[in-house]
């Protein structure tokens, strides 16, 4: 869901973040599980088996809707880390750009499954992470900092 969501957000903002194109998050999916030896692979080579010269890599380290042992209540967090790669310089195996990405939701805490259902909590967490990481690649009038 995140690497189609991700890659749709490229898409519609391919013009204003100056890419001349993007993988289509099913061929990338289908490269990705076809390849399991991906994952140990210098990320410069998995970008030009790719055929790209810009790898945008997102990790997801934590997604949970509650904190572990407490499931009467919700507590999403999601974490991860969000790199790009540039395949066509010396140093094509190191992230030119790193950031970290921290988002939870509810906004407060003692909401449970009688307030809010486990698809709400699902939605708004996710969107939170996409916002966060597709938030770099574009220019922005607004405040970086949004509520959550």
């Amino acid at each position: 869901y995140l690497a189609t969501e991700i890659t749709e957000r490229l898409v519609s903002g391919q013009q204003q973040i100056g890419a001349t194109g993007v993988i289509p998050a099913d061929r990338l999916l289908n490269y990705l599980y076809d390849h399991p030896r991906w994952l140990s692979m210098p990320r410069g080579q998995l970008a030009k088996e790719l055929g790209v010269e810009r790898l945008v890599v997102v990790e997801v380290i934590e997604y949970r809707l509650t904190e572990p042992g407490n499931q009467y209540l919700w507590d999403g967090v999601a974490t991860g880390t969000l790199g790009v790669i540039e395949a066509d310089t010396a140093l094509s195996d190191e992230f030119a750009f790193e950031k970290s990405v921290r988002v939870t939701f509810p906004d407060k805490q003692g909401y449970g499954p009688s307030d809010m259902s486990r698809e709400e909590v699902t939605t708004a967490l996710a969107l939170r992470f996409l916002d966060r990481v597709t938030w770099p690649f574009y220019n922005h009038q607004e405040p970086y900092y949004p509520k959550y």
